[in-house]
């Protein structure tokens, strides 16, 4: 199989996208880098990162496609 290497402009999309804020459903505390649950109130966040991971996903998935169609 052969190995993709990331774009600069791949990584550049994800690190971006790092920087996004997310915010707990339950309170609204910013949920940081590394947490599992709002430091806050507890909630689980499992389907914001979900969610989250799905964004960054489908913004790198646009941008292998469009690389491949050039």
């Amino acid at each position: 199989m052969a190995r993709i290497i990331a774009t600069d402009e791949q990584i550049s999309n994800i690190v971006r996208h790092m920087d996004g804020m997310i915010h707990c459903h339950e309170c609204g505390v910013r949920i940081r880098y590394g947490d599992i649950d709002c430091p806050r109130c507890g909630a689980d966040i499992e389907e914001l990162l979900r969610a989250w991971a799905r964004q960054v996903f489908d913004n790198l998935m646009a941008t292998v496609d469009e690389h491949a169609s050039e």
